[in-house]
């Protein structure tokens, strides 16, 4: 008889009461907030502490990414291959230990851009191990039926680490100085390392088909052949790779122009950046519910529309002080509701449309293609930055992204009435 999931015994009907998932979503939510307090306090860091420019801002994320482009493929196949669970506690382990080290450098006086960047690269590195693991991990410990409501709690979590992060950066910033609040990330991914310990769920063991290539390289590759084959996972690495070029333009320059341009506080810009991670929680936790009412092709199309309109929303904001605050923050929670629902939806879609025995190298593949376009858009992001200025990169960015629409339109995606109906047999 064929079962959904691994587990002898049924899955509790509520994903509150499914004691593993509550593990997984916890440590995870904990170590997301820790995550986007140091995404907020690198750059701050860089331009507080270093007076860097635009563009090595834009190196500083770009190296963060790189390891995407460079280990994403090797290390999909790899853990096709190995228990997920355990390279996931190890990683944690060595991220919390890399991230320690910077305080210490900073307290002794010899704090540079080089090293930022080096905590960046190695940061990016542990997060290739870590999330082709975590991607594949809720479909072994959830039946597919729960899968749109767990990745919608998930996405919901990164929200609120959205929401958090960058006010209790911003504030912890002003009260402890900006190397101290790197340690709240390392004992956030200490924290997850425990509760992944603590999950009893039997990993199934992975399942290897050595008929499936004639060499090592053909299996390397089976995660991008996947991805192109496929009319649905080919849409959405289309649309991701877009959008995570141009919003990295949007998540750079914003924080040059509102400091430097409109005399934010590192305080006060946390507090507004908050804005897109509000709207994206009600986005991501109304995903299940926005698809059995409408359809779920047309709430990604939804999504898209909003994704794109709230940049441009607070890339045309201007006038006095208060109003600006009101139209940034207004099109920072646009973009953010669109973002959140688009995601849960998303990936879900991702995981349905790929064989187990692949959702290593599927999430290999689709983060090689999404996260290796994200250094093109750091980059550009300082060349938008210094040769046009802060604002008018942002109008640039923002008045690009709308180029996302037509390829959503244009296929299979848009006639879903349901996710389920994606799967693959």
């Amino acid at each position: 008889m064929k079962t959904e999931n691994p587990v002898s015994a049924p899955p509790p009907a509520s994903l509150w009461r499914h004691g593993d998932f509550l593990k997984l979503w916890g440590g995870q939510s904990v170590s997301l907030l820790g995550t986007y307090v140091t995404a907020f306090v690198l750059p701050l860091m860089g331009v507080l502490m270093l007076d860097a420019s635009a563009g090595q801002l834009g190196v500083l994320r770009a190296l963060e990414y790189l390891p995407f482009a460079v280990l994403a493929l090797p290390v999909g196949l790899w853990v096709d291959r190995v228990r997920q669970r355990r390279t996931m506690i190890i990683t944690n382990f060595v991220r919390a230990a890399v991230l320690a080290a910077v305080p210490f450098i900073a307290w002794l006086g010899h704090l540079q851009m080089g090293h930022l960047y080096a905590l960046a690269l190695a940061l990016g590195a542990g997060a290739v191990f870590f999330d082709l693991c975590y991607l594949s991990q809720l479909p072994t410990i959830v039946p597919q039926s729960q899968l749109l409501d767990g990745n919608s709690k998930l996405t919901a979590s990164t929200s609120v680490a959205e929401v958090g992060g960058p006010a209790l950066g911003g504030m912890l910033v002003q009260i402890l100085t900006a190397p101290v609040v790197l340690l709240f990330d390392a004992i956030s991914y200490l924290i997850s390392a425990v509760s992944l310990l603590k999950i009893r769920t039997p990993e199934p063991p992975p399942q290897r088909q050595p008929a499936e290539g004639k060499s090592l390289r053909h299996e390397l590759f089976a995660g991008v052949r996947l991805i192109f084959a496929d009319p649905y996972l080919r849409v959405v690495a289309a649309d991701g790779m877009l959008f995570n070029i141009l919003i990295q333009v949007i998540e750079i320059l914003i924080i040059p122009y509102a400091i430097r341009d409109l005399h934010y506080s590192a305080g006060l810009l946390g507090v507004v950046l908050t804005a897109m991670a509000a709207g994206s929680i009600p986005g991501a936790l109304g995903a299940q519910r926005l698809v059995s009412r409408f359809g779920y092709g047309r709430m990604v199309m939804a999504g898209v529309v909003l994704h794109s309109t709230g940049p441009l929303i607070l890339a045309t904001a201007a006038g006095g002080r208060l109003p600006t605050i009101i139209l940034i923050a207004v099109g920072l929670a646009v973009m953010g509701f669109g973002i959140g629902l688009t995601n849960a939806l998303g990936v879900t879609l991702r995981q349905i449309r790929t064989p187990r025995r692949l959702l290593g190298r599927m999430n290999a593949g689709m983060r090689l293609m999404l996260y290796g376009a994200i250094p093109l858009g750091a980059l550009l992001a300082g060349l938008l930055g210094e040769t046009l200025g802060n604002r008018e990169g942002l109008l640039v960015a923002a008045v690009a992204l709308f180029l996302g629409l037509p390829i959503v339109w244009f296929s299979p995606v848009r006639k879903l009435a349901d996710v389920a109906d994606g799967a693959v047999e």
